[in-house]
């Protein structure tokens, strides 16, 4: 799993940290989306996600990068 997370940080050109980000601004891509409400521990949290928020959806190239990683579950 650690390797995972590795390859998707090295594939969007980030550090690990800042994937909690990117996660946030993946849900925001989605058309139908305008609002995620994360969990929040600190003022820390709240000031990264909503930093995060204001940064908005990620960039085509950022998602391309994404689908590449994609789990696909057999039912």
């Amino acid at each position: 799993m650690w390797e995972r997370v590795q390859a998707i940080a090295r594939d969007l050109d980030v550090e690990v940290e800042q994937l909690a980000e990117i996660a946030l601004r993946f849900c925001l891509s989605h058309p139908t989306a305008s609002v995620v409400i994360p969990g929040m521990r600190s003022t820390r949290n709240v000031e990264r996600n909503v930093r995060a928020a204001a940064a908005g959806a990620l960039e085509a190239s950022q998602l391309a990068a994404l689908r590449r990683h994609r789990w696909i579950v057999d039912s």
